[in-house]
């Protein structure tokens, strides 16, 4: 297999920009990801966000949501998914949404960038649980329960509130997902909705951006233990890029995570979920997408093996969207 690099979260799409073009802000565009030698970016659409408070909306505002799209979550999540497709058409296959293994094993074997679509949070229905079968034809391919707060399908990590779990509403979406083939993204979890998510859901499983609690102790990080229930059942731990999470402003500390994550799961289940774009500091040295060399340079600096790099750089998402994703 060719050295691909994969990141599998980029929150590119909630900022309305024009991602054939190399923008001044921002972390992700087709010109960055060239640059940086990507191959596959995974796209959640965020409908919602900020904790304990809803300023979405106001945020879609500033960045000049049409009124529709503002009006809901779902009209917002239906909307990025529309100015994506139209994006695509104009790139001349530079950008390709990944709906088959099909698709990816040709996107592999010619130029261009493919996306997974995700949902940062289920609550991108509205409630209505036939609209999960709708994204999925539109090609979304993983989904979290929830994001920053907690919703009606489960509890959200946070700094501080009870912890109420996975609800039936949650139960009946991973249900539907699972009988879709919708991916379950465990990031933003609560442990308590994890665990029950985990015990539910016999489907694929994967933290899309996290880091190691055992590393750097935070709200956001996660166990041990959950990243070797992941791994046990064949998912990838994408490490996060933000610094409050690593614990340090340098690279080292971004290492540090793929190395703890490596030794506890296994060198086959972990890839990187950099958050880019979400609002999130990144590590000296990573300005952007174009990038995502250098942490390839470092890890080979701090005693990785080639293969080793390979396998976290883009190698071992590869493997769990050729596995997972339907054949046409």
């Amino acid at each position: 297999m060719s050295d691909y690099i994969v990141d599998m979260h980029a929150d590119a799409l909630m900022w309305n920009r024009d991602l054939l073009q190399n923008n001044r802000r921002g972390h992700v565009d087709v010109p960055k990801l060239q640059h940086g030698g990507v191959k596959l970016v995974g796209m959640p659409i965020v409908t919602t966000g900020f904790p304990y408070v809803d300023l979405f909306r106001q945020f879609a505002w500033l960045r000049r949501y049409p009124k529709q799209a503002r009006a809901s979550c779902c009209n917002r999540a239906h909307w990025q998914i529309r100015n994506l497709g139209m994006q695509c058409a104009q790139s001349h296959d530079n950008l390709t949404v990944m709906r088959s293994r099909a698709d990816l094993e040709a996107l592999l074997g010619r130029e261009g960038i493919g996306v997974v679509l995700g949902l940062e949070g289920v609550h991108a229905i509205d409630g209505e649980l036939s609209e999960l079968e709708g994204f999925w034809q539109r090609g979304v391919r993983f989904a979290s329960l929830t994001h920053l707060r907690d919703n009606v399908y489960g509890g959200a990590q946070k700094l501080f509130g009870h912890d109420p779990g996975l609800s039936r509403a949650g139960i009946e979406a991973l249900a539907e997902m699972d009988r879709l083939g919708i991916a379950l993204d465990l990031s933003h979890a609560s442990a308590l909705t994890l665990r029950e998510a985990m015990r539910r859901f016999s489907g694929a499983v994967m933290f899309s951006h996290t880091a190691a609690s055992a590393v750097h102790p935070s709200w956001r990080n996660n166990s041990n233990d959950e990243f070797k229930e992941v791994a046990r059942r064949g998912g990838i731990i994408g490490v996060i890029f933000a610094t409050f999470y690593l614990g340090g402003k340098h690279l080292d500390n971004l290492v540090r995570h793929i190395r703890h994550i490596a030794e506890i799961a296994g060198i086959d289940y972990v890839g990187l979920g950099s958050d880019f774009d979400g609002f999130v500091p990144l590590p000296n040295g990573i300005r952007n997408a174009a990038d995502l060399p250098n942490l390839a340079s470092a890890l080979r600096n701090k005693g990785f093996a080639s293969q080793d790099v390979a396998k976290v750089m883009g190698e071992n998402w590869i493997r769990f969207w050729k596995d997972f994703l339907p054949e046409k």
